[in-house]
């Protein structure tokens, strides 16, 4: 009777065993898919050159990815819808421009990563905001002023040409290192657009000297991939190159 009493406590204890188990891998699971709230921008990062100021920045994506490995729950993949597209948004040297919310399962990040495919702004359904962009066949464009030697001034207009794709890795503010998410905390993911860091090595000679675009009466200089082009080519690969995403 004594040996029976405690088989079955045994196999009682032994079910609570198991139980418990399911229990914390579920709650494990559920975990891992709590959602973050991370506010992805756009901001344009200052700098000083000597013979040209930078505006505004404005962007318009096709579609945006997001690649996510983590140490523990698994990898984590999205991307927005390809036939919506994202933008116009625009920034200055004091503002930012909210791109998209985003609900980012939370865990401790190793690599995070960003893949923006750039649309045609001149695509955009009209808006009250962004008419004066409305005929920018562009994914990026960047305004600026140019000061030439005789005391005038120039409007500039860098315009990154759509299809181009931006691959860019998360870093925190402190560097590369582990991305921490928790849900209890809400986050902003700044993409920072570097103009002075792109245009850094255009000689005031090749600002005097470029092609100008004289669409409207004032007339401005245009790089892109349909006007001073070796300039564009370099300008695209600092970019690219300098572009980032930063999380706080």
């Amino acid at each position: 009777m004594n040996r029976l009493y405690k088989m079955g406590r045994f196999f009682i204890t032994l079910n609570s065993v198991f139980a418990l188990i399911l229990l914390v891998s579920s709650c494990q699971k559920k975990a891992f898919t709590e959602p973050v709230v991370a506010q992805l921008v756009v901001t344009m990062a200052s700098g000083d050159l000597p013979q040209i100021s930078f505006e505004s920045a404005g962007v318009y994506f096709e579609q945006i990815v997001f690649d996510g490995h983590r140490q523990t729950g698994g990898d984590v993949h999205f991307a927005t819808e390809p036939d919506k597209s994202i933008g116009p948004v625009y920034c200055t040297g004091n503002t930012v421009g909210a791109i998209k919310e985003f609900d980012i399962p939370q865990g401790v990040y190793t690599h995070m990563e960003w893949r923006f495919i750039l649309g045609d702004m001149s695509e955009a359904e009209d808006d009250a905001d962004v008419e004066e962009e409305s005929d920018i066949e562009g994914g990026i464009v960047i305004s600026g002023l140019l000061n030439k030697q005789d005391g005038t001034s120039v409007p500039v207009k860098v315009i990154i040409e759509d299809e181009e794709e931006l691959l860019i890795k998360t870093i925190a503010e402190t560097g590369y290192q582990d991305i921490t998410l928790l849900a209890t905390d809400s986050y902003e993911i700044q993409l920072v657009i570097d103009p002075y860091y792109a245009m850094r090595p255009i000689s005031l000679e090749s600002w005097e000297n470029a092609e100008l675009n004289d669409d409207d009466e004032a007339g401005y200089i245009e790089i892109s991939s349909d006007m001073n082009e070796e300039l564009y080519e370099m300008v695209l690969v600092r970019l690219e190159s300098s572009v980032k995403a930063l999380i706080k």
